[in-house]
């Protein structure tokens, strides 16, 4: 996952849920009009994030949700093959989960 705080006007004009036309970073879910958080979470299952260079993935992302730099005010790539605590694990939100996670972005 590529986890974007963008900048609130971004944020607005994103859909909850959009599908690009790329491989690597296929979809992206944004919890602005959910949480009023303007987070949005890039999914990948492609093997080659795996090695991929944070900057590189963010200019991915950039160019599949047709953002501009100034857009993202921060980010973070999760890495689970790279965490020794994982071990490659994915996470999910379990039923009833409270998305607390988006907090950490305040």
């Amino acid at each position: 996952k590529l986890i974007l705080v963008v900048a609130p006007e971004a944020a607005e004009r994103m859909r909850t849920w959009t599908w690009t036309d790329r491989a690597l970073f296929p979809m992206a879910f944004s919890y602005f009009r959910l949480l009023q958080k303007p987070v949005v979470v890039c999914c990948s299952c492609d093997a080659r994030c795996e090695t991929l260079d944070p900057a590189d993935a963010l200019k991915e992302v950039l160019s599949a949700l047709g953002l501009r730099p100034e857009d993202v005010v921060d980010h973070h790539l999760t890495s689970w093959h790279r965490d020794p605590r994982t071990r490659g694990a994915y996470s999910f939100s379990p039923k009833d989960c409270d998305l607390s996670e988006v907090e950490c972005f305040r």
